[in-house]
């Protein structure tokens, strides 16, 4: 699966490298993907800033002896809207990774452009006389 650090910061580059592997990116759906995975991300962690905020909070008063339902009720909504928001950001990195696990690993460089084999150059061949050759020289050695 590749990386989505690198998908992030790449994606132009990494589509042009994965259509020489015959794949076509879907940019949109990743795009879209990734905004929506933010924004719930930065929604998730204001929720637990506030939280720690309002157990802080409790602790103050109750230190102080104060009375603290009013605190406690806010900070079990805290909790719910949480828990939806953990559940929300759950659900689209399990979408985004099940779309990642669809596309293949970008190809090195040195890999020719084609969409099977027949594309491949070949660099090297080895003949049956240079086997042979091979096979007397490794033979005299021993």
């Amino acid at each position: 699966m590749l990386d989505t650090k690198l998908l992030r910061s790449n994606l132009p580059e990494i589509c042009t490298q994965l259509k020489k592997r015959g794949f076509e990116f879907n940019q949109k759906l990743f795009s879209d993907l990734e905004a929506q995975r933010k924004a719930v991300q930065t929604k998730t962690e204001s929720l637990q800033a506030a939280r720690n905020q309002s157990a802080k909070a409790i602790g103050m008063a109750k230190a102080k002896g104060e009375n603290v339902d009013e605190l406690m009720k806010a900070a079990n909504n805290f909790g719910e809207e949480l828990k939806n928001c953990e559940v929300k950001l759950a659900e689209i990195q399990s979408e985004l990774e099940n779309y990642l696990l669809t596309v293949p690993n970008i190809p090195a460089e040195i890999v020719p452009v084609g969409n099977d084999e027949t594309a491949n150059g070949v660099l090297r061949a080895n003949s049956i006389l240079r086997r042979w050759i091979m096979w007397l020289w490794v033979k005299k050695i021993n």
